[in-house]
């Protein structure tokens, strides 16, 4: 058997396929990430259907920093078309001396579409009030307030509790008590709270499955995860008995917008887009839920509904 120009040896083509089609400039910069279904017909030669995509331009003339000035969000033209239509176009501004983030325009017709950002001399954003060790005494109104190390103890309503290694062990909000037990190397292995608990598995750092237990103890869900070479390639969720795959789209970011699956013998469906501003905070779609990995999904990040944080394993 010999590769054909799929990479794929004659013969033993898979008849349908998902397939993440990546483009960059030379520079390493993204510059197109489309998500396809392909489809094989006569002569081993696969058709396309466009699924959701994303493109990038950067700033490379007059100041040439390389800055990202615009993302642009592609759809199928129509269910089952090769071709893409423009659903959604983000542009952005920077400070002309020190590349910070000015303003940022969303064309998705939603309410604070056009934000804009200052910054003091210590390049905090002036949204956020800091004091003089630059940590946030207020951020959207809520007050913030902050250990002698820097950690956040509350915002607003919400108390968070560290231990030694500056490690966030609980968070309370009107939600209740959480409570997070890490292992020897930081990497958080168990949540729990009055409606259950999960428990954290990983392949070194990288989380391969997730186990979901209900307030009496018994197992609920098993999420595993398919890690590749661009990070989480796939996920398998076992519930009553029952096994159900599915695939994340990410847009170029590394942020899953959405989730492929397989309909019947060849077809495909896809869930509710998510899509982002450019501080990771969602802006379309369910802001809580399943599939917790959501902002930098491709690095195994998952937001915690709880605490409203997201897990970034150095991090919250």
């Amino acid at each position: 058997m010999t590769p054909d120009s799929s990479g794929y040896c004659d013969g033993y083509e898979a008849q349908t396929r998902a397939r993440a089609h990546y483009e960059d400039d030379g520079t390493g910069r993204l510059t197109w990430l489309g998500h396809y279904w392909d489809t094989l017909g006569t002569g081993n030669t696969y058709s396309s259907q466009a699924i959701i995509g994303q493109s990038c331009d950067y700033e490379v003339s007059v100041l040439n920093r390389g800055v990202k000035s615009d993302s642009v969000y592609k759809t199928a033209t129509t269910p089952g078309s090769a071709s893409w239509t423009t659903p959604q176009t983000d542009t952005y501004a920077y400070d002309a001396q020190l590349d910070y983030l000015t303003a940022a325009s969303y064309g998705d017709g939603l309410a604070g579409a056009s934000p804009t950002w200052s910054y003091d001399a210590a390049g905090n954003r002036n949204d956020a009030v800091t004091d003089n060790l630059n940590r946030a005494t207020s951020l959207g109104g809520a007050t913030v307030t902050n250990d002698i190390l820097g950690n956040r103890i509350t915002k607003g309503s919400t108390t968070c509790g560290w231990d030694i290694l500056n490690r966030m062990t609980s968070s309370t909000s009107s939600s209740g008590v959480t409570n997070y037990i890490y292992r020897a190397d930081g990497m958080r292995v168990t949540k729990s709270n009055s409606s259950g608990s999960t428990s954290y598995r990983y392949d070194g750092q990288m989380g391969m499955e997730d186990i979901d237990f209900a307030s009496n103890g018994t197992g609920s869900k098993v999420t595993d995860y398919g890690i590749g070479p661009r990070g989480i390639d796939a996920m398998f969720v076992t519930q009553s008995g029952t096994m159900s795959a599915s695939y994340p789209l990410y847009d170029a970011h590394g942020n899953m917008i959405s989730t492929l699956t397989r309909q019947g013998t060849g077809g495909f469906g896809y869930a509710a887009v998510r899509t982002f501003d450019a501080w990771g905070v969602i802006r379309r779609g369910s802001a809580t839920g399943d599939p917790k990995g959501r902002y930098c999904a491709s690095l195994g990040h998952k937001q915690d509904d709880e605490s409203g944080f997201i897990y970034m394993k150095a991090r919250y």
